[in-house]
C-alpha cells in the first residue's frame, strides 16, 4: 500500500511538472491598456496593418504557446495572431499608428519569452 501511495505521489509530481524546466509559470498577468481617458477597442477589421514574424524562443508546450498567443492578441491594434511551438515563431498583423514592433517584442519578453526580431 506504501509503495502504491508513493508510486501515486511521484506520478501526479511528474504529471504536475511535464511542461519541464523550458516552460513558464502559466499564471497570466493581466494588465489593462489604456490610451487617454478610456479603453482601446480595436476590432480586425478596423485597420489593415502590416503583417510581422518574430522568433520567440523558450516556449516548451502548448501552455507556453497559449501565454505567448494571449499576450499578443490582448495587445491593442493586433489582428491574425498565429504562434507555432514547433517553428518558435509568432506571426500576426499590427496596426502601426496604434502599436510599435519595439512594445510588441516588450511584451512577449515581460511574459518569460526571448523575442527575435526580424
Amino acid at each position: 500500500m506504501k509503495w502504491s501511495l508513493l508510486l501515486l505521489a511521484s506520478l501526479m509530481f511528474i504529471a504536475l511538472n511535464a511542461c519541464g524546466s523550458e516552460c513558464h509559470d502559466s499564471e497570466e498577468k493581466t494588465e489593462s491598456l489604456e490610451q487617454g481617458q478610456g479603453e482601446l477597442e480595436l476590432k480586425q477589421e478596423d485597420f489593415e496593418g502590416v503583417s510581422l514574424e518574430i522568433g520567440v524562443l523558450e516556449m516548451g508546450c502548448n501552455m507556453c504557446r497559449g501565454k505567448v498567443e494571449r499576450t499578443l492578441t490582448g495587445l491593442p491594434g493586433m489582428k491574425d495572431v498565429e504562434v507555432s511551438l514547433e517553428d518558435e515563431k509568432a506571426s500576426f498583423v499590427y496596426n502601426p499608428e496604434v502599436i510599435h514592433p519595439d512594445s510588441i517584442a516588450a511584451a512577449v519578453t515581460r511574459a518569460g519569452y526571448v523575442v527575435i526580431m526580424p
